[in-house]
């Protein structure tokens, strides 16, 4: 069962519903059950040949499921309490809120298999787990894969240093690589951002405005549905509030205010608190 939890500390370690953050469609959390990636801790298992039976409903309230087990092909998919309305040969399948599927599938080969919510700003909230396909006892082994001829190694992106104490100053270093590690998937390292998809931050209105609050309150509460210069992109911006610190999210935005020729006014730790 998928579901999603919008919760609010109530006090100390007593959580509440939270239907603000329901009516916006930002959870806290997509779970399998009920409990954030409980399933790879602890795999789902089978053995290799076996045919796997997965009972899916999509308990909502409100965000679809596009269900898939990676490198997989599920064989049958049952749509509804008819079995003559089965499907064969399916990738990802979708499940509406209040719908339940059931999915089966036959792995040959022995691995670990992640089955998810392909829509990756659930699957990043919890909705994940792992299909364990081995005999009793068998050892999986290590993947056979080797290093391209001539490729250079790839260098781990640098951990980001806390930020300074006292009052807020502008880190320009530090804002590059928090913009990088949150941001630039989606925005691109030269905040071009991806046509149709991620609008620019290059000569966004929102990044220059003198006024921070468009910008501020999208990097921490997301955005969804909304035109940028009057394009609409219809992919969701998360919420980075749980995840970045005020001074986090002020070094963010003075990086977005101040690269790729923009020349933004600079923004205050506080002004982000404002908005939080």
């Amino acid at each position: 069962m998928q579901s999603e939890w919008y919760t609010q500390q109530i006090s100390g370690n007593l959580m509440g519903p939270d239907f603000g953050k329901m009516q916006k469609m930002q959870p806290d959390i997509v779970a399998f059950n009920g409990v954030a990636f409980q399933y790879k801790d602890h795999p789902l298992t089978a053995e290799p040949g076996q045919r796997v039976r997965l009972y899916g409903v999509n308990a909502g309230p409100s965000m679809w499921s596009a269900f898939h087990v990676v490198g997989a092909i599920f064989d049958k998919v049952y749509t509804d309490g008819d079995p003559k309305h089965s499907r064969s040969h399916v990738s990802t399948y979708t499940v509406a809120p209040g719908e339940g599927t059931v999915f089966d599938l036959v792995i040959p080969d022995a691995g670990e298999y992640v089955f998810v919510d392909h829509a990756f700003a659930h699957l990043d909230k919890g909705a994940a787990g792992v299909l364990d396909i081995r005999k009793p006892g068998q050892a999986l082994g290590k993947p056979n894969i080797s290093k391209i001829p001539g490729g250079a190694a790839q260098a781990a992106a640098p951990a980001v240093a806390p930020a300074a104490s006292g009052p807020y100053k502008f880190d320009a270093q530090r804002g590059e690589q928090l913009y990088t590690a949150n941001c630039a998937a989606c925005h691109q390292a030269t905040g071009t951002g991806l046509p149709g998809a991620f609008p620019p931050l290059v000569k966004n209105a929102a990044v220059l405005d003198a006024d921070p609050t468009m910008q501020l309150r999208t990097i921490l509460h997301g955005l969804s549905g909304v035109a940028i210069d009057g394009v609409s992109y219809p992919s969701h911006m998360p919420p980075l509030a749980e995840a970045l610190s005020d001074a986090d999210v002020a070094d963010i935005a003075n990086h977005e205010r101040t690269s790729w020729g923009n020349q933004g006014k600079l923004v205050t730790a506080d002004q982000v608190k404002a908005q939080r």
